[in-house]
């Protein structure tokens, strides 16, 4: 299937080509005049993506937009719905039952089935050794039509869900605050394709780090050594080598958290926090580790529930504001690809918010994928909903989905030859 999209794109360019060159360009037609027809002709359309098919570099980008868009108009509403859930096991299994869970079993695959998520993250409490966590993750990945997205947290060193279990044995590697002081790259780099390599061995495809949080005071407990640097260029050096690193072995990086937590003394498992820095301060510090790692083609971009009154004069965190996403992290900073948010169930959020009222309010702040919420089946519900009654277009559930689909096929998480295209959801 992916050849046939190739050379589809591949004549169309090459017709492209040809007509341009056919036309011509007169002689005596100035530099400027030149300068101005050819941005007029690469100027994207409004509503696509703006690539250019002459460019031969460009075209699987574009067989991966063609891609996309043929495995969504054949989505339901309700699967477009869920695949902007990113939800743990508990949420999967039966009502009130708690603790351990390394197995699947027929309510995990039934409420898999019927609510099509888009990814499951895995906790160390899913996680014994090698062989019971890939065939975890393959009975995981057989109960989804629409291929899923399976991450863990695999930071280095210590902060690792999969590397901290007894009985895994896998290549060490060192913590973020360790290669931070180092100012060592290339380490950086390697780390995560050593990550990366170990977590496509046993079926994940998406890590949720690095952190890019540049480390402004001893009082931020949560972080300790987790972030690289106290410098905002060390920071943001780190984290882009090791988003290279990782998604070169096809595993998504998730660049956390936005707009930055660095400056924080409050923690928002515990309850609310306020980022108190101007726009001013945080382009200059706290913005440029999420720019580099935008430049580093990062797949995923996590925002934080801190709130950062001082640009968006109100509480609301930024997980839940459009100034923060659509307007900045989308319009300013220039990321296309999947914004996630942290963790729905965490007290910043389950404090003010129902899981009905926190989903609806992140998906029309501009919010791809909601991590966690505390309740599955009623953050669900909160965003059907939400599009029943008017407040949310479904165009703009596609807009998540379309950017979901192209990181699955980007990475191969939905393979070339799917049956995905051209079959209609619940078939």
């Amino acid at each position: 299937r992916m050849k046939g999209y190739k050379k589809r794109y591949l004549f169309v360019s090459l017709c492209i080509v040809l007509f341009l060159a056919g036309c011509g360009l007169g002689e005596n037609n100035t530099a400027e005049e030149k300068t101005t027809s050819a941005e007029e002709e690469s100027a994207p359309e409004e509503g696509t993506t703006g690539d250019i098919l002459t460019e031969t570099e460009q075209v699987p980008e574009v067989t991966v937009d063609g891609m996309s868009l043929d495995i969504l108009k054949n989505m339901t509403l309700e699967e477009k719905i869920g695949q902007m859930l990113f939800v743990g096991l508990d949420t999967l299994r039966a009502d009130g039952k708690t603790g351990k869970l390394t197995k699947m079993n027929r309510t995990i695959e039934g409420k898999i089935k019927a609510w099509s998520p888009g990814g499951i993250i895995l906790y160390g409490k899913n996680i014994e050794d090698k062989e019971q966590v890939t065939e975890l993750t393959e009975e995981l990945q057989q109960a989804s039509r629409i291929p899923l997205l399976i991450g863990t947290e695999e930071e280095g060193g210590e902060n690792s869900r999969i590397a901290s279990q007894e009985k895994i044995e896998v290549e060490e590697t060192e913590e973020a605050q360790t290669i931070g002081e180092e100012g060592n790259s290339t380490k950086a780099q390697e780390t995560g394709q050593i990550i990366g390599s170990y977590m496509t061995e046993m079926g994940f495809n998406l890590n949720f780090a690095p952190v890019a949080d540049v480390s402004e005071t001893t009082e931020n407990t949560i972080m300790g050594s987790r972030t690289y640097s106290s410098d905002a260029e060390v920071t943001s050096d780190m984290a882009a080598a090791f988003i290279k690193g990782i998604q070169s072995e096809g595993v998504s990086a998730v660049l956390k958290y936005f707009p930055g937590q660095g400056s924080l003394t409050d923690d928002t498992h515990k309850g609310a926090a306020d980022i108190t820095k101007t726009i001013k301060e945080l382009r200059k510090t706290e913005f440029k580790p999420f720019s580099a790692g935008i430049d580093a083609g990062v797949d995923f971009i996590m925002v934080g529930h801190a709130s950062v009154s001082s640009v968006t004069e109100n509480q609301t965190p930024a997980s839940l504001s459009k100034l923060m996403i659509a307007e900045i992290l989308r319009n300013e900073l220039q990321f296309d690809s999947v914004v996630i948010t942290d963790s729905m169930n965490m007290k910043a959020i389950t404090e003010t918010y129902s899981p009905e009222e926190a989903a609806a309010k992140a998906v029309k702040a501009g919010a791809d994928m909601i991590l966690c919420p505390d309740n599955g089946r009623e953050a669900y519900e909160g965003i059907r909903r939400a599009v029943k009654d008017g407040e949310i277009e479904e165009k703009r559930l596609d807009e998540s989905v379309l950017r979901i689909l192209r990181v699955k096929i980007r990475r191969g998480v939905i393979p070339e030859d799917t049956e995905l295209v051209g079959i209609k959801g619940g078939e």
